[in-house]
């Protein structure tokens, strides 16, 4: 019995999807501590700088842009890890590497982006 092309792919779609699910759903597990990361981070560093008297006030335009910036990063590693995962790289450890990457990563891009639309970015 033969089959076609398509059902041939059906049926190695399904653990491929499965797969990738799994993969997505564990990424999606680790948002919340990157999230509470990049909060914390903040504000530990704007507290204990003398370079952001504005936040308190004047947060929110830049805290938004942050978090949309810092989530964009946050996407970069599940479509890592499932690119790897094409060619057989699957380990924990990639994907403990990966999240600090993406973490720290975020986090120094947060500060810089804070920093140049900040009030010290007008001071020419």
């Amino acid at each position: 019995m033969t089959q076609t092309v398509s059902q041939a792919s059906s049926t190695n779609e399904a653990p491929a999807r499965a797969a990738a699910r799994t993969l997505f759903r564990r990424w999606e597990l680790l948002r919340l501590p990157y999230n509470a990361m990049l909060v914390v981070s903040a504000v530990v560093s704007a507290r204990y700088s003398a370079q952001f008297p504005w936040l308190p006030g004047d947060a929110v335009p830049y805290c938004l842009r942050v978090l949309v910036v810092a989530n964009l990063f946050f996407l970069v590693g599940p479509g890592v890890e499932a690119f790897l995962s094409l060619y057989g790289l699957r380990s924990r450890w990639l994907r403990v590497a990966l999240f600090l990457f993406v973490t720290v990563s975020a986090m120094w891009f947060a500060w810089f982006l804070i920093v140049l639309s900040g009030p010290l970015a007008d001071s020419d």
